[in-house]
């Protein structure tokens, strides 16, 4: 299984609020291959998997591929350790190629991070990810 499967695999419930805020909750387990070597003595989730996270959860309530193009803000406010639920709340502004989402990632009450991307829509064949 390559990293965006397992990223894929630990996201669960996608779907979308009554307000069209795009939600889902991820647990990532200690053996998740983005602990190696993030850190020895003590694992976090690397940010870049956050944010590659929210891409997927977004390809799965939107229904298309899509590939990270730009990184316009993100801060991480928290660390997320193995097996700690946390939350994604997207709200997104999509037009005919393109989404820009603004996503807030949470644990319990705390708000691990804050990003603002932009996702371009790719085909199949275009997607070399897995």
């Amino acid at each position: 299984m390559n990293i965006y499967e397992e990223i894929s695999s630990s996201i669960k419930n996608p779907g979308r609020e009554k307000n069209g805020t795009i939600c889902g909750e991820a647990v990532f387990p200690p053996e998740f291959a983005g602990f190696k070597g993030h850190f020895p003595d003590r694992a976090i989730v690397p940010g870049v998997c956050l944010l590659e996270a929210a891409g997927i959860l977004l390809e799965k309530v939107l229904g298309k591929k899509l590939k990270l193009e730009k990184v316009m803000s993100v801060k991480f406010l928290n660390v997320i350790q193995p097996d700690e639920l946390i939350k994604f709340k997207i709200k997104i502004d999509e037009n005919a190629d393109k989404v820009i989402a603004n996503c807030k990632v949470f644990k319990g009450d705390k708000n691990v991070s804050i990003s603002k991307t932009e996702f371009k829509y790719v085909s199949t064949a275009e997607d070399s990810r897995g």
